[in-house]
């Protein structure tokens, strides 16, 4: 077995510290205990906590929410086939982009019945495969550009491969396969043989070129975006790595097999264990173990995969460490009305490191509104809106429930399953219906008499308020307030 000692790796005094920290906020995690296993699986021997994969409806399913193509999309050649633009002036295939851009495709004729994007998807996947290099029993897709790492002097050299790469394909091909209809059998077949012998690569270590896969000091395993040698000073990137684990369940969801299952379980339960290690709390969540920097795009990235990680294990514990991420800095961009009580509100500017570089007052004696495009987390100073026009363009106004606050049902997230919510005895609790503009509709008002558990299905950002949604019972369907639970 290859192990690697990093210096980044979480103590057990920190991951003690962020169940703390989760307790505080209402959230209780019960990860399942892992276990490393004595027996190699395709070669590797990895630790592994039970984070099988179950069936999941449609629309829970990866890349089913995907940003759709369209027929105008650009960057693509005259094949339809995703390429990257380079600083040397030419274009290059890309395999991230173009599996990426295959598996939009693909959902795209799902929803709409176009043929034109099936079309396109097909066109690249089979790019790919055109591409492939064959060798230790399984198929690999080669960069052929040279790539400086992120906040890096690393360079990987051409033709290098990654786990990325490599795990977005396997989910191409694994969705054509079951998804080609019954006149298009070869094609499917031969879509499952590429998923086979792409799974194939992800169950080889670093003993051997090319490879992407390796089992780290502590005897988890990782699938690297960025594969270095020697194998310690790889990058042990995250958000790859989360696109590894959506390509394992849906090749288990094609094939069943038992092998797929140990990978994407030794896969969760890596990115479960590393969470507390890339999380900074209050803030976004770090790129990768070897460069932890904050980065918001891929902080929303990590608190998505984590979300859809449960969806497909069933494991609620999943949905509680994405909670963890999506309260430390939730997505920015939300555009609507900011709504501002009467009375006197503090408008702000901000430096880049959170510092107030300036400040000015709002005075209303009427409820009054602005428009914004933001809702932001300002370092070290909570939630604002940034003002987009008017008299206080460009300034922020700070996220108070009842005084200033977001019009409306935002930053909606889906629990499946639901998970448990204890409400505490004595504690009035108001059930609310909301239209779907974010007005109310009805309120119930109830007090229990003793600690009681509701199934919650939703979190959303309610008028200001983080809100969950029951999902059974007497109050199903209506909204109350976070705070007012210990979810589990």
């Amino acid at each position: 077995m290859v192990r690697v000692s990093f210096a980044l790796v979480v103590s057990r005094h920190a991951l003690r510290a962020s169940l703390a920290a989760l307790a505080l906020l209402g959230l209780v995690i019960a990860l399942p205990s892992p276990v490393l296993a004595e027996e190699p699986v395709g070669g590797l021997a990895f630790t592994r906590a039970g984070h099988l994969p179950v069936p999941a409806a449609e629309t829970f399913q990866p890349w089913r929410r995907s940003t759709p193509a369209t027929k105008s999309d650009p960057g693509l050649d005259a094949d339809g086939v995703k390429m990257q633009p380079r600083p040397d002036g030419k274009w290059y295939d890309h395999p991230v982009g173009q599996a990426s851009y295959g598996l939009r495709s693909l959902n795209t004729w799902r929803q709409t019945g176009d043929a034109f994007f099936l079309q396109r998807a097909l066109a690249n996947a089979d790019r790919l495969l055109d591409r492939r290099l064959e060798a230790r029993g399984a198929w690999w897709y080669p960069y052929g550009f040279d790539f400086q790492l992120r906040d890096s002097d690393v360079v990987m050299t051409a033709p290098w491969y990654s786990g990325m790469a490599q795990g977005e394909a396997l989910s191409l091909f694994s969705q054509l396969a079951s998804a080609l209809p019954p006149e298009s059998s070869s094609a499917a077949e031969a879509y499952r043989t590429a998923a086979e012998l792409t799974f194939r690569s992800l169950t080889l270590g670093p003993e051997a070129q090319p490879w992407v896969s390796m089992v780290d000091g502590e005897g988890y395993l990782w699938v690297q975006e960025y594969p270095q040698e020697p194998s310690t000073e790889s990058d042990f990137t995250y958000n790859g790595y989360g696109f590894v684990a959506l390509g394992l369940w849906d090749y288990w969801r094609l094939t069943g097999s038992a092998e797929a299952s140990a990978y994407l379980d030794g896969a969760v339960t890596t990115l479960a264990r590393y969470q507390p290690v890339v999380r900074n709390p209050g803030w976004a969540s770090g790129y990768s173990l070897r460069n932890p920097w904050p980065h918001v795009n891929y902080h929303v990235i990590h608190t998505d995969q984590l979300l859809q990680l449960s969806w497909l294990t069933g494991q609620r514990a999943l949905a509680g460490l994405s909670d963890e991420l999506f309260l430390d800095y939730p997505a920015r961009s939300q555009r609507g009305t900011v709504i501002f009580a009467p009375g006197t509100h503090e408008l702000y500017r901000f430096g880049a490191d959170g510092a107030i570089t300036g400040r000015r007052s709002l005075v209303t004696t009427r409820t009054t509104s602005a428009p914004t495009m933001a809702r932001v987390r300002i370092h070290h100073r909570g939630i604002h809106y940034r003002i987009t026009g008017g008299p206080f363009l460009d300034w922020y106004a700070v996220e108070v429930p009842r005084r200033s606050w977001l019009r409306g049902i935002r930053l909606e997230r889906q629990y499946a399953p639901s998970r448990p919510a204890v409400l505490a005895a004595g504690r009035a609790v108001s059930f609310v219906a909301f239209d779907s503009s974010g007005r109310e509709s009805g309120r119930r008002t109830w007090t229990p008499t003793q600690p009681t558990t509701v199934a919650v299905n939703r979190m959303a950002v309610i008028n200001g308020m983080l809100c969950l949604r029951v999902s059974a019972g007497t109050f199903a369907g209506r909204w109350f307030v976070h705070s007012a639970a210990h979810l589990d």
